[in-house]
């Protein structure tokens, strides 16, 4: 293997612009297969990490700022802006139960209990995010039509309380996966 190869990081600049590091040369060795891997984890974990921030930063802003421009009636409780957000909710929703499970199941007994409990709170949170946003979801459309053991005002709390999880959910969970792409 090159020597300089154990120099090679993933910098932002390498990932933003696309700037290809030096090998050492026409004779060097390319990095191996494993190695090719890991930037490319490394690369997927900070995209996907900066994917839920924005949607984490859509879902805050909306719900902060629909009550100013919506005015809610009995045809059009809420606005037209959800039928696009709810799919990209949807999205973080899975991919923060996938992220949450895999740092969950990496913090075993060599790991902090701050690293233990964090993994914890980011899967179950995701979970518990998952549920209500489903069976909400699922109940205000087509599919859940007829489920009517709840009226308009317990759908409209729920989604309140995960209009406010979410964001926080997203943020953490985005923010760790930048970090830890940039430490590996």
């Amino acid at each position: 293997m090159c020597a300089n190869l154990a120099n090679f990081s993933v910098t932002r600049d390498n990932f933003l612009f696309g700037i290809k590091p030096d090998y050492g040369g026409p004779n060097s060795q390319l990095p191996s297969k494993g190695k090719e891997e890991e930037i490319l984890m490394a690369a997927l974990k900070r995209i996907i990490g900066v994917v839920l921030i924005v949607i984490a930063a859509i879902v805050a802003i909306q719900t902060v700022f629909e009550p100013i421009y919506h005015t809610s009636t009995d045809d059009s409780p809420y606005s037209s802006a959800w039928d696009y957000i709810n799919p990209l909710s949807a999205i973080s929703i899975i991919l923060g139960v996938i992220f949450g499970y895999i740092r969950m199941s990496r913090a075993g007994a060599d790991s902090s209990v701050q690293e233990f409990i964090a993994g914890n709170i980011m899967f179950y949170g995701f979970m518990f995010a998952a549920i209500i946003f489903f069976w909400n979801w699922f109940g205000i459309s087509d599919i859940g039509s007829g489920f009517t053991a709840v009226g308009h005002n317990t759908r409209s709390l729920i989604w309140i309380i995960f209009d406010a999880i979410l964001p926080l959910l997203n943020g953490a969970m985005g923010m760790h996966l930048i970090r830890s792409s940039a430490s590996e």
